[in-house]
């Protein structure tokens, strides 16, 4: 198999994993808040994928730590963009299923696009239209 080949099957395989555990995550969150509060389940879902996600970096990426100017920047992303999601969803899930918080994230793209189309100069195309149904329906 060709580097160019293997490469193409490595990103598509890692991108079915990051749905696989993405999805996934509707579910254990539900199974799991029984036990604990939402904002514990986002911690430890953070502690874990950093120390999967840390050994590859360290090893991987040239430059180990960020720029002083961008740790700010980098902080308020973590905790409104993906911190504030996960605790967002695992409150969610207390007063919904998994299948009904699931079901709404997929509305993400959806709802993003008509936003844009007002804020921005952004146009909702046909191609972008048939793209977000297309998405919806692996939902």
């Amino acid at each position: 198999m060709s580097d160019e080949r293997k490469t193409e099957s490595q990103t598509y395989l890692l991108m079915v994993l990051t749905t696989m555990f993405w999805g996934g995550s509707f579910v254990a969150g539900k199974i799991a808040l029984p036990e604990f509060p939402p904002m514990t389940l986002t911690f430890f879902r953070f502690l874990l994928a950093t120390a999967m996600i840390f050994p590859y970096m360290w090893f991987k990426e040239e430059e180990k730590t960020p720029k002083k100017a961008d740790y700010m920047l980098l902080f308020g992303l973590g905790l409104l963009g993906i911190s504030g999601y996960f605790a967002f969803q695992f409150t969610s899930l207390l007063y919904t299923s998994a299948a009904n918080a699931s079901t709404i994230n997929a509305l993400n793209p959806l709802t993003s696009s008509i936003i844009a189309t007002f804020f921005t100069d952004e146009r909702l195309t046909k191609r972008k239209v048939a793209l977000i149904f297309l998405a919806f329906t692996g939902v």
